[in-house]
């Protein structure tokens, strides 16, 4: 299996990076710091989705508290959808072993 040098050079940027950020620092600046940093010119195409994608992947380790708040916001999202689509959730599931 090949590894994407995109995906590895992006995640290497984005390391240094926030290496070189104080411990306070908050995500916004965080995700501003790493913006600045962007290695690739024109901010399109497949080096720029890697990029998103190692840029999440990175803020939500150290941020653990965004990705519990992306989490929870994509469940939320998929049990309106199918409450909307009137499929029972887990939860509204009957098993058969109620009596």
């Amino acid at each position: 299996m090949s590894r994407s040098q995109w995906r590895e050079y992006s995640r290497e940027v984005i390391r240094e990076t926030l290496a070189e950020l104080p411990a306070t620092v908050t995500p916004d600046e965080a995700k501003k710091a790493i913006s600045a940093a962007y290695p690739f010119g024109e901010r399109a195409m497949h080096p720029y989705k890697i990029w998103l994608s190692e840029v999440r992947n990175q803020i939500e380790q150290r941020f653990p508290e965004i990705r519990r708040a992306r989490v929870k916001a994509e469940f939320e999202a998929e049990m309106e959808r199918r409450r909307a689509a009137g499929i029972p959730s887990v939860v509204e599931m009957n098993f058969g072993d109620e009596k």
